[in-house]
């Protein structure tokens, strides 16, 4: 998060130890810092006064901060306006994990860890490493309360985002992800609701073909590539068609999306890919791309990109 202390901070001596924590996080690289003239002024001269060690330290980033301002100029993005009256509080939740929740905390740990690293997202792996970023399990039904829950531990800023499957059959479809996203958004969350069915639909073809027996596999990548990119985007990709009530049998709510499907490929997507899906794109990560991804679909890159933004807003 961009963090700005006002100027009036460096007022009290007893704000002493809470500047030095939120400097701490700072220095360490958990946060960026946006400073004014005015307050690097009023920092310099408050620790030379009360942290004279710390003073340097404090005018070389202020230095720093301010000509990177100067060559950037403005940033798009929320700045968290550190002031004197809540300063303790706010100290505390700079301090904690941000935290992410997820349905299952394995799986979709392993599909994020996966875009991470296909997308060289060198900041949320650092966030991961350092224990910045936590990613816990929601549960499918339970993940609004979790979330919510997890919101009321911040007392000045949420830093608290949830990661849905829109369950969607049909592009568009609005779901009960939807309902609880709104709701989580009224809370301060950052939600971020996938465009797709779920994390498994944006697995790029050379993960599935690794997945399951090579023979079956291939022959069932081969009608998958038959499928127009939103066919692919709300197909089942580890049941297939089965749970609609019979192998090849495709449900009544798709009907009109795979009209166009003939028969054979229908039956040769009875089976989907299974549940090793996203295991295999996290253990297998390093090989992918973001042009993998760009081949699903069009827009699944830039949503990707995206979401890894919505998770940097809480870090």
């Amino acid at each position: 998060m961009r963090i700005e202390l006002s100027p009036a901070v460096f007022a009290s001596p007893d704000s002493l130890i809470d500047i030095l924590t939120i400097l701490r996080e700072v220095y360490e690289g958990r946060h960026d810092w946006q400073v004014s003239p005015e307050s690097a002024q009023a920092g310099i001269s408050y620790l030379r006064r009360h942290a004279k060690e710390f003073a340097d330290l404090f005018a070389e980033f202020s230095h720093k901060s301010l000509v990177e301002a100067a060559w950037r100029g403005p940033r798009a993005g929320s700045v968290v306006e550190v002031e004197p009256d809540r300063l303790r509080e706010y100290a505390r939740d700079l301090c904690r994990p941000a935290q992410l929740v997820v349905e299952d905390e394995e799986s979709d740990g392993n599909f994020l860890r996966a875009v991470f690293v296909a997308f060289s997202a060198s900041r949320l792996l650092l966030a991961l490493e350092k224990d910045w970023l936590e990613i816990r399990h929601g549960g499918g039904g339970s993940l609004a309360k979790v979330a919510a829950d997890a919101a009321t531990k911040f007392t000045t800023t949420v830093r608290v985002a949830a990661l849905l499957d829109s369950d969607r059959l049909i592009p568009g479809q609005r779901t009960g992800s939807h309902v609880k996203a709104d709701h989580l958004q009224g809370l301060g969350v950052r939600v971020h609701v996938l465009t797709l069915r779920e994390a498994e639909n944006y697995a790029p073809t050379r993960i599935l073909a690794i997945v399951g027996q090579r023979a079956e596999t291939y022959r069932r990548i081969g009608h998958l590539k038959k499928l127009s990119p939103e066919q692919r985007g709300h197909y089942d990709m580890k049941s297939g068609f089965r749970s609609a009530g019979g192998k090849g049998s495709v449900p009544a709510a798709q009907e009109v999306l795979y009209r166009d499907v003939g028969e054979a490929t229908v039956r040769g997507l009875g089976e989907g890919f299974g549940k090793g899906i996203l295991k295999a794109m996290r253990e297998h990560a390093g090989s992918l791309t973001v042009e993998d991804f760009d081949k699903i679909g069009p827009g699944v890159a830039d949503e990707l990109e995206m979401l890894m933004k919505v998770i940097l807003e809480v870090i």
